[in-house]
């Protein structure tokens, strides 16, 4: 069965994406985090501020960018992820980039939790028929919760250009060229992937004796590559590249340490989840 999460907050470049852009101009100040995001909304006078806490900032933008996958954290540490970092340096540099790593990061969270293009692959869908078939699939909700929630997720797929509805719902026109072009991790260029890997753990590692986070490896190569190529590598094509690289040759060994607790943006090897990572180098003879 679907588990398909309710986006109270769907409005993607009007409301989202600046909420995303507080919380990493205003890092570990909740405060400042707070009242960025409620200034996007507009004051209602009827409504306290204790109120719009609540029912805004707690109860609708940070569920649904953690929903998107963007934020993750708790409380004072609220932090942005790999692809809100990559979306947020997208939009500084152009629109159409922003646009393009944006779809590409909706498409990517539609085949991971919601698998609506799954079934618009198939064939076109009055938008009735499709909700009655995605509800189908959803168990445990009622039928207002189930269209709710498939309602919230193809206005995100619409709003991207992921899908398109005329008389029938169905996939926009590039969307097979974009899985070739941008999704498949083998299209990558890996050599270039593997310098930057442990380059960029040298860097990192230098400040933490070794045992660096792999979400900021994650963060710092899909900014930086970016930045250099103007290349979309997005968490998910991070980790599909990160598993290619040999745990161990003859210059080196890789070892991934376990979350001490609860973590979030882990990293998933053989089944298990990994939150660090170390390279110990061997001395050349």
């Amino acid at each position: 069965m679907l588990k398909i999460p309710l986006l109270k907050e769907y409005r993607l470049k009007e409301i989202l994406i600046p909420s995303l852009i507080c919380f990493e101009n205003n890092r570990y100040d909740r405060y400042s985090q707070r009242n960025c995001v409620l200034n996007l909304y507009q004051s209602r006078n009827h409504k306290t501020f204790e109120h719009r806490d609540k029912s805004i900032f707690r109860g609708m933008v940070i569920p649904s960018l953690r929903h998107l996958e963007l934020l993750y954290g708790s409380k004072d540490e609220l932090r942005v992820g790999a692809n809100g970092k990559l979306l947020i340096n997208a939009l500084n540099l152009n629109e159409k980039i922003f646009n393009e790593a944006l779809k590409i990061i909706i498409l990517e969270l539609d085949q991971k939790i919601f698998r609506f293009t799954e079934s618009l692959r198939e064939k076109e869908y009055s938008k009735n028929m499709f909700i009655e078939l995605i509800s189908s699939r959803i168990g445990g909700k009622s039928q207002k919760q189930n269209t709710e929630r498939i309602n919230k997720w193809l206005k995100i797929l619409k709003e991207v250009g992921v899908i398109v509805e005329q008389d029938l719902l169905r996939i926009s026109d590039d969307f097979e060229n974009l899985i070739k072009r941008e999704i498949d991790a083998n299209n990558k260029d890996f050599h270039y992937f593997h310098k930057k890997f442990f380059t960029t753990y040298k860097k990192l590692s230098k400040s933490v004796s070794g045992i660096v986070k792999i979400e900021d490896i994650r963060e710092t190569i899909c900014v930086e590559i970016l930045q250099e190529k103007m290349e979309i590598i997005t968490e998910s094509i991070f980790d599909k590249l990160f598993s290619r690289i040999p745990y161990s040759d003859q210059e080196y060994m890789i070892s991934l340490g376990k979350p001490m607790g609860a973590k979030e943006k882990l990293y998933e090897h053989k089944g298990s989840l990994y939150d660090t990572i170390f390279i110990k180098h061997y001395e050349k003879e």
